[in-house]
Parts: C-alpha cells; structure tokens; sequence
C-alpha cells in the first residue's frame, strides 16, 4: 500500500484489475483522505475497461517497484553499473544518475544550480516526486515496459 500523502497527480501506480486480476499501471488524478482517482485508461492500452471504478481504496493500489526495466522506460540509460538519465534544452539540464539503489540528481535552469546529493528511492512515485520537485516538470514513461 501506498502512503496517500506521497501522492499527487501524475504519478504511475498499480492497481489490481477486477476480474482480471492482474495488476496494472494507472496514473492518478486526483487524491482524497479514503481514495484515489485513477485514469482508465491503463499504460500501453487504448481500450476503456468495463465497469471501472475510478475511485479506489489505498489498500487496492501499490507502488510500482523501480528495476533496470522501469529506469529503461523512463529513459534511463544503462552505463556500466549504474543508469544515467540526461534531459537538456535551451535553459536547463537535467542529470540523474542511478547505482546499486542510489538517485543522484542535478538540475540546473537559467543560472541556477540544485544538487540532491545521493537518494534512497524504492518507487517510481518517489522519483517522480522529486523530479517534479525541482523541475517543475513531469518524469513520464517514455517506452513500453515488457
């Protein structure tokens, strides 16, 4: 189960699927204190599920593990033993470099400069909050997850 507090919109998170009974990725819409909005539309489909809630407990969602796959469909490069992650334009950059459980992240925009020094994430959420954090921007799935 998820802490609701480490929410927001935008974040990627499991959810059991009746009757399939299978878990898969949905992106929040919204938080309140019992339940979670999430979209119905699952990643990687097109096609509305029948009869779904919208609405769901905490205790029917989880966190989705972060694993060479995941980082991989995030953007993540794979450089020896660690993955790398580099977004640039005109004004800013962004760098995360990733080894043995461990984010590091850089970011700079317009002449400012934030280094988070090494961070113990578990979680996409976690990653993507804060990615969000400090770009004001959002960490998104960038391929096909096998």
């Amino acid at each position: 189960m998820i802490n609701p507090r480490e929410l927001r919109m935008g974040n990627w998170l499991y959810f059991k699927t009746a009757p399939k009974g299978i878990f898969e990725f949905h992106q929040v819409v919204s938080t309140e204190p019992a339940v979670v909005r999430i979209n119905n539309l699952p990643f990687e489909s097109s096609e509305r599920q029948q009869n779904f809630p919208g609405y769901v407990e905490y205790n029917h969602i989880d966190p989705i593990p972060l694993t060479s796959v995941i980082l991989e469909a995030l953007g993540f490069k794979v450089n020896g033993v660690s993955f790398n992650y580099s977004q640039s334009s005109d004004h800013q950059h962004t760098i995360i470099t990733y080894s043995k459980g461990w984010f590091m992240l850089v970011y700079y925009s317009s002449g400012e400069f934030s280094f988070m020094g090494w961070q113990k994430f578990r979680y996409v959420h976690n990653l993507q909050n804060l990615y969000y954090e400090l770009t004001g921007e959002e960490l998104e799935i960038k391929q096909a997850i096998q």
